[in-house]
Formats: C-alpha cells, sequence, structure tokens
C-alpha cells in the first residue's frame, strides 16, 4: 500500500506536513489513517495503467474540472475512480468517451452503497453526466463501466467532477463563519469558484496551542491562516498545508482559506488540534501541581491515547472531590487516583455527568497523590477542564 495521492500530488503535501508538525506520531496515524491508499500512475499518454477495477485500486481524481484518462479495455471491465466529497455541496461527474458510444457510470460509497442521482446528459451521446448531492462527507467512488447491452463498447474516455458549494455556506465572511471542532476530526468543505472565501470559528483558550492542517489542493494555491476578529492573521504557516497558533487570550478565532489560483479550486478538508501549557505530563515524574482549592485547571488530550497526571497534597482523613468538566466536543474522561510508587486507589468514568468523572475520596495518610486523566476508550482528542477540592 503506498501513500494516497491525489492526480496532481493533492494528500503529500498534507502528509509531509505532518511529519513536520509537533504532534504526536499517534495523532499522526489517525490522520493519516483516511489517506492510505494504493498509488495510481499515468504512461506517457496520459492514460492510468490497470489494474483499477476495484475501489482499493481507484485513481484518485480531484473535483476541479481536472480531466482523468482512461481506458475501458475489455467488454467486462470496470474502472474506479476516488474522490473527496463534502456534505451538501452537488457534484457534476462527467464521463465522456473518445470513441463514440455511452458508459454506465454509478456513484458508491466506501460500503459499495449506490448514491442517488441524476441523468443530466440526453441518452444515446457520448457524455455521461451525473448530478448527485451529497448526504455525508466523505470518500466516494465514480464506477465506469460497458453497459450490458452493449458488449462492444471499448475504448477511451475521460473523467472529470466539477463541485459547487458546500452545506456550510454561506462562510464567505468572518460573521458568517461556521465552527470546526478542534478533536482531530477533519471538516470537508468545497472551492467551487476564486471568489470563494470560507471561514472556520473555534473558541481557543490562553495559552494553549493549535495546530491546523490543510488537504486539498496543493498547500501553495491557497491563503491558510488563523486570524482575528479584524481579520488579522496570528498564526505562522509551517509549511503550506499546516499552520500553527499560540492563544495570548480566551476568545473566538477563525480559520482563513482563500484560493489563491485555480490551482485551489475543488474539495478539500481541515483537521484542528490543541496541546496545553502544562505538556509534557503523561508520567509520575512530570506531574503538573494543582491545589485543592477547586480551581479549575484547563488541560487537553492532544490524542485519543494521551493522559495527564496532577499531582496534589492530601491530609490523612480529609476527603476530596476530583472532577472533570467543559469537556471538548466527542471528549470522554477517565480519572484514576494513585499513590506515590503509581499503585491505582479508585477511579470513575462517567459519574460527572456524560462524559465527565468524578471521585469522592478520602485520603489514608497524609501526603502528596496523583490524579491520572485520560481519554476513555472511544474518546476524541479535545480540552477539558479538572479539579481538585477538599470537602
Amino acid at each position: 500500500m503506498g501513500l494516497y495521492r491525489w492526480a496532481s500530488g493533492v494528500g503529500v503535501a498534507a502528509a509531509m506536513a505532518l511529519f513536520a508538525c509537533g504532534c504526536s506520531d499517534d495523532f499522526r496515524g489517525s490522520l493519516l489513517a483516511p489517506l492510505m491508499f494504493s498509488d495510481a500512475a499515468s504512461d506517457s499518454s496520459g492514460l492510468y495503467r490497470e489494474p483499477n477495477d476495484t475501489p482499493e485500486r481507484a485513481i484518485p481524481i480531484r473535483t476541479d474540472g481536472t480531466s482523468v484518462r482512461q481506458t475501458i479495455h475489455l467488454p467486462s471491465d470496470v474502472d474506479y475512480f476516488r474522490f473527496l466529497a463534502a456534505a451538501g455541496a452537488e457534484y457534476l461527474v462527467n464521463v465522456e468517451t473518445e470513441t463514440g458510444g455511452s458508459l454506465q457510470v454509478e456513484i458508491t460509497d466506501e460500503r459499495g452503497v449506490v448514491q442517488p442521482v441524476t441523468v443530466v446528459n440526453s441518452p444515446g451521446t457520448n457524455r455521461s453526466i451525473r448530478s448527485w448531492t451529497t448526504a455525508e462527507s466523505g470518500y466516494y467512488f465514480v464506477r465506469v463501466s460497458a453497459p450490458v447491452a452493449a458488449n462492444s463498447v471499448v475504448g477511451t474516455y475521460r473523467v472529470w467532477i466539477a463541485v459547487g458549494e458546500d452545506g456550510f455556506e454561506p462562510d464567505n465572511t468572518i460573521s458568517q463563519a461556521k465552527e470546526i471542532v478542534i478533536n482531530g476530526t477533519w471538516q470537508q468543505h468545497t472551492l467551487p469558484g476564486t471568489a470563494d472565501k470560507d471561514y472556520m470559528s473555534f473558541s481557543a483558550w490562553a495559552d494553549f496551542h493549535y495546530e491546523f492542517l490543510f488537504d486539498g489542493s496543493s498547500g501553495e494555491h491557497v491563503s491558510f491562516a488563523v486570524v482575528d476578529g479584524s481579520g488579522n492573521s496570528v498564526s505562522s504557516r509551517s509549511t503550506p498545508s499546516l499552520v500553527r497558533f499560540d492563544a495570548p487570550s480566551d476568545g473566538k478565532y477563525f480559520v482563513e482559506v482563500i484560493p489563491i489560483d485555480p490551482g485551489a479550486l475543488g474539495t478539500y478538508r481541515v483537521s484542528g488540534f490543541s496541546t496545553d501549557p502544562w505538556e509534557p505530563d503523561s508520567t509520575l515524574a512530570l506531574a503538573t501541581p494543582i491545589s485543592a482549592t477547586g480551581e479549575p485547571q484547563r488541560h487537553s488530550f492532544s490524542r485519543a491515547s494521551d493522559q495527564d497526571y496532577l499531582r496534589f497534597q492530601a491530609t490523612a482523613g480529609a476527603t476530596y472531590i476530583i472532577r472533570t468538566d467543559s469537556l471538548g466536543s466527542g471528549v470522554d474522561t477517565q480519572i484514576e487516583i494513585d499513590s506515590a510508587s503509581g499503585t491505582a486507589l479508585v477511579s470513575d468514568d462517567n459519574s460527572g455527568g456524560g462524559n465527565a468523572s468524578m471521585l469522592v475520596w478520602t485520603a489514608p495518610v497524609t501526603g502528596a497523590f496523583f490524579v491520572r486523566v485520560r481519554s476513555a476508550s472511544g474518546g476524541f482528542p479535545g480540552k477539558y477542564v479538572v479539579s481538585v477540592k477538599a470537602d
């Protein structure tokens, strides 16, 4: 298996940015997983080589109108093309033969379910056009084959896909920005024209570090930045596909995507994650001090497998309430109290309400104890608040 790439190299820049970013190997792996796919290569004539007769061997294709040339070399041949789609956007899938006749065209999702489409072209022409509006974001496939009733249709054809506005529109200004969740998941958008702009809003915590990854056209074709409410850039761009931002204060900020030239057009996606100022704190030795006054301390999971340790002083016989709160979207905490030797004494998952955790615990002896906060199975990276209070 090779690293999945678009016909023009789209996706490679994003993958390279992942290896250059300061995020963990686990986080890189979680983002790269959707990009892992078989390589497709073309010969000197622009034709893509076989095999591409299964979804796993599909040829990557962009959604900016760039065509891909391929051949039905046998009446029984089937060709697959893979593309990224954004929920709510309309796509026009064009398949035109160079030798006359028409081909059978279907759009399927990753489960193989055929999508409902509108046939735009007139029967009997050498072009097949399918209009389709996406219900869910994700990867989809164009399946091209010879019609059953016309087994003799063999020859070269071209495929191209054009896209309209996505389901987040209107989002062309800061005031129209739609929220992006900072938990490592991808959010798909489209740029149907060079006059389009997209803004995504997020709430930042002071002193937290944020990174955003762009995957779509090559990053050089877009202006990609984090801006404040006045539109001023507050981020640094480490690579064309990666921007970094350290929040100077609590507040709302915006991811800005603006096409520079037609090479930016089509479908793209953005993902973001955060790290807190207490890192590294993933072991007992690196535990962050926290007072038992109930004052909340802000943290985040930078990846699904992340864990944070906090150290507090307890008095024998005193009761303490340890809880998590203000969880980010998809975050699910588990808390545990450990002794100084690392022995787990008591733990909790969801007693704090929803995915939050809470423990009411009486200290057996006077001394230092540790709170271990980790992401529950199936939880997402993201922010949370933890507190320790003597009852």
